[in-house]
């Protein structure tokens, strides 16, 4: 027996059907009692899940269990997958559950789960959760339909590539950034090289040095992004003013090469009110959304950084004048995922985290055609340490 949906229960994505839990134990004594069977995935440091064919949970092995920081495995009997994980799409939907929210069309387990049961053979993809903490996960899993006395059942293992993907992301962001640089400093240089008025060499070493002063300070910012998104970092409040920190983001950009052709501007409405946060976590979330804000621009639009007061809370928020397609509003938060190529995005992801588990605030956004794409972060006046 199967919990209908006839189109009672609203989905974007997967079935929201579900089989009663009485009958989810059911299945589920199938595998639980084969000892020998959970004595031996129970030492396998791979996450493996025996699913039902309505993507249920039937059993999980140790690590998974672990995984989940839910000590009795009896309680996840019958979620399904983003629901145990805590992933925070798993409840949008709030009757249909996991795999039925729009953000779950781009899931790439809950994908690959539905070309196993529609298919003969083992399927592979990559699935990228953001927990409810704001902490991420990201795994290569592999589905594999399985028949037992004429149901469907799922084989699904994870493997934890979190380190993976971000030593992979990490290392592209650095070494792209530090080659632009570079090259910069051996242009520099070679023009000096080759120039014999003095004044035109002061002119170039000057230069040279600026350039020499940021590839120091990349270093250090890609060192400072590791602890981030590693969770390394010590927060330190103070006071500041708001109408200081957009002057300073402001001055960054105003002649950064994302900045070409377009243009960035302080509202005139923007308060200045006097805070206390970390400011260099703050700058960093903000400075973010400018560079993201700048790039999506076209040359002649403009980019706009605001702050206004909100009882006891602060709102910056940074405007730009395109919309973002709806397959970008969907996974913009998702770590690793990026409209600027593979192994990158973890400048949006980053934002969230340290907006929300460090500043305790919230990072949000709205994008429509008519209005364009504003990226908000709304903190406390006071940041209690």
């Amino acid at each position: 027996m199967k919990i209908p949906n006839k189109g009672n229960i609203k989905t974007f994505f997967a079935d929201a059907e579900r089989l009663p839990l009485e009958e989810v134990k059911k299945q589920a004594v199938l595998f639980s009692e084969g000892r020998g069977f959970e004595k031996i995935v129970d030492k396998s440091p791979i996450h493996l899940l025996i699913l039902n064919r309505y993507r249920q949970i039937l059993f999980a092995n140790k690590s998974f269990s672990i995984l989940t920081g839910i000590p009795d495995f009896t309680s996840i009997i019958g979620l399904r997958v983003g629901e145990s994980l805590r992933c925070i799409y798993s409840d949008v939907n709030k009757e249909g559950g996991c795999g039925t929210s729009e953000y779950c069309r781009y899931c790439g387990g809950t994908q690959t789960i539905l070309r196993a049961i529609n298919s003969s053979f083992a399927n592979e993809g990559e699935c990228s959760i953001i927990r409810k903490d704001n902490t991420a996960l990201n795994f290569r899993v592999t589905a594999e339909k399985i028949e037992i006395s004429g149901q469907v059942f799922v084989g699904y293992w994870l493997v934890d590539i979190s380190m993976e993907k971000l030593y992979s992301s990490l290392q592209k962001i650095f070494f792209h950034d530090i080659a632009n640089i570079a090259g910069g400093i051996s242009g520099l240089s070679e023009i000096i090289f080759t120039r014999h008025n003095s004044e035109a060499c002061t002119d170039y070493a000057k230069l040279l040095k600026d350039a020499s002063g940021r590839l120091v300070a990349d270093i250090e910012r890609q060192r400072e992004l590791n602890m981030i998104v590693k969770g390394d970092v010590s927060v330190s409040p103070c006071h500041a003013s708001t109408l200081k920190i957009l002057k300073s983001v402001y001055a960054l950009y105003l002649a950064h090469e994302v900045s070409h052709g377009k243009t960035i501007k302080i509202s005139l409405n923007a308060k200045d009110l006097l805070i206390v946060t970390d400011e260099a976590l703050l700058m960093r979330v903000i400075g973010n959304m400018t560079k993201n804000a700048l790039e999506a621009s076209k040359k002649g639009q403009k980019v706009e950084l605001n702050c206004i007061e909100e009882g006891e809370n602060v709102k910056f928020s940074v405007k730009n004048e395109s919309a973002m397609p709806e397959k970008v509003k969907l996974q913009i938060f998702k770590r690793f995922f990026s409209t600027k190529g593979s192994d990158r995005g973890i400048g949006t992801y980053s934002m969230k985290l340290i907006g929300e588990n460090f500043l305790k605030g919230s990072v949000y956004f709205e994008s429509d055609e008519s209005g364009g794409t504003t990226f908000y972060i709304k903190i406390p006046k006071v940041l209690k340490r």
